[in-house]
């Protein structure tokens, strides 16, 4: 039998619970902590939210459209900000819960201050990881602009004139971008996520499995 991955273990009912806890303070929904730790009951869920929160969480899923990410160039910037911290997170081996909430904390360091500028709720953050870890659509890619990482749709065509750099700070507005872009290989991508034996938020299973306990 397999080595399992411990980034997406099933954790014990009482480090669920203070999970969910955390996961509630930081603003997200039950749908999105009941997917994070699908072996709680959706009833108990919503229980911690409610302490938590002091109310009750609206009906619904949360509205989400993965366009929303390239709507903008600051919106793009700040999900690849995201994205990054998360992959950089979860390649030091930490459970993607983990790696997640210690995404949104810093996330929010940076963008918080100012709320209109905070483009990403965790339960957006959520849907953004699970998009790019599972085939949703969404890629980092090394723009032959700038040269650095942005998120991309893996139908959308690379090109200097779209980077999102150049359209937000003046300085990267130059024939230059353009000159150093035919030169630069395009094949240059973020590192693939890791394959793991379960998904992001695991799924219930008949066969037993061990949980293990998290540093």
């Amino acid at each position: 039998m397999g080595r399992t991955d411990q980034r997406t273990e099933p954790v014990k009912r009482n480090q669920a619970i203070m999970y969910a806890a955390k996961l509630a303070e930081l603003g997200a929904r039950p749908p999105t902590i009941a997917g994070l730790l699908p072996y709680l009951p959706e009833t108990m869920i919503k229980d911690i939210f409610a302490e938590v929160r002091g109310e009750r969480s609206r009906r619904g899923p949360t509205p989400y459209k993965t366009s929303a990410h390239f709507s903008s160039p600051r919106n793009r910037i700040q999900a690849t900000l995201a994205l990054v911290l998360f992959v950089e997170y979860r390649n030091t081996g930490i459970h993607d819960i983990d790696a997640i909430i210690a995404t949104f904390e810093r996330y929010c360091q940076l963008f918080g201050a100012q709320t209109e500028q905070k483009g990403l709720s965790f339960d957006r953050l959520v849907k953004l990881i699970s998009n790019y870890l599972h085939g949703g659509g969404i890629t980092l890619e090394k723009c032959p602009g700038c040269g650095m990482l942005h998120i991309h749709d893996v139908h959308e065509l690379l090109t200097a004139r779209d980077c999102p750099l150049r359209k937000l700070v003046p300085e990267f507005n130059t024939p230059y971008l353009y000159k150093r872009a035919a030169r630069t290989p395009q094949s240059d991508k973020a590192p693939a996520p890791q394959p793991h034996t379960a998904p992001l938020w695991a799924e219930r299973s008949d066969s037993p499995r061990a949980p293990q306990r998290l540093n």
